[in-house]
């Protein structure tokens, strides 16, 4: 496939659009819950008004804490947008260029002589909402590239790229292989609880073998080699340090709590993908 190109600035809105999407995406169940409570409260509250029934105290602090959560998460987005949209680092208005292939592409910011250049393939994770799509460079890093960046041919063109490329790590309306994006900490988590699971069976397996050789010398009635004897101590002390649960304990959170979305660093991301 040729290099294709396309133009566009991030406004805003675009920036606005895409906090709110990635923020809430990691708290869908708060959401929808606070949203489904005060919902209900109307519907109670206006039964209540029309018929004989009394209203239920408890149900006015269950919709005020709602409201409250709402109305909490709400500011922290607002606020998180407000500094980036002042610092000197942010690109709002300024034209961006996108070059891409069918395996790569390069995100260009003329104005901050900024250029980044990666693999679709060696992306961690994307998305397309109804006005964006954000693609994940690194664990925080990302770009923002608004649909209406592209004519509707080329639009479907490179949809279609990030679905061959990306596979399920697409999470799009169009791309019905993408029921979850294991992203950001959950990927982080994953590694872990695997490297965990190596280290755990490689001490087994220390242990193991360090009883087998004590126990085959005493049936013997001799004393291990020193050669030998210091490799099973060896083993049997990696056996006793190998922690029986993780020292340390990955964030649960997503990609959102990790990075406030297009941060400075993440609408600009990291050059080791130059």
């Amino acid at each position: 496939m040729q290099t294709q190109e396309v133009s566009f600035t991030v406004t805003k809105q675009d920036y606005r659009a895409a906090n709110y999407y990635i923020y809430f995406m990691s708290r869908t169940i708060f959401l929808y819950a606070s949203l489904g409570v005060i919902i209900a409260f109307m519907i109670y509250r206006t039964v209540v008004q029309y018929s004989a029934l009394e209203l239920w105290a408890p149900s006015v602090y269950i919709t005020g804490a709602a409201v409250f959560w709402l109305l909490l998460q709400t500011t922290k987005v607002e606020m998180s947008i407000r500094r980036y949209s002042r610092s000197s680092a942010n690109i709002l208005g300024r034209k961006s260029i996108l070059r891409y292939t069918d395996t790569r592409m390069t995100m260009k910011i003329p104005e901050t002589a900024f250029s980044s250049s990666g693999l679709f393939a060696e992306y961690p994770a994307a998305f397309e909402t109804r006005r964006a799509f954000l693609i994940y460079t690194s664990g925080s890093d990302l770009f923002l590239i608004p649909r209406r960046a592209f004519p509707k041919e080329k639009l479907e063109v490179f949809r279609n790229i990030l679905i061959r490329a990306m596979g399920d790590r697409l999470a799009s309306r169009y791309n019905k292989n993408a029921p979850h994006i294991p992203i950001a900490a959950e990927i982080e988590a994953e590694k872990f609880k695997q490297q965990q699971a190596e280290e755990e069976a490689a001490a087994k397996a220390a242990e193991k073998a360090h009883r087998l050789a004590v126990r085959q010398a005493k049936k013997e009635g001799r004393e291990l080699p020193a050669e030998e004897a210091k490799a099973a101590e060896g083993a049997g002390a990696a056996a006793e340090a190998a922690p029986s649960s993780p020292s340390y304990k990955p964030k649960k959170n997503s990609i959102a709590d990790r990075a406030n979305l297009v941060s400075s660093r993440g609408m600009n991301a990291e050059k080791k993908h130059g």
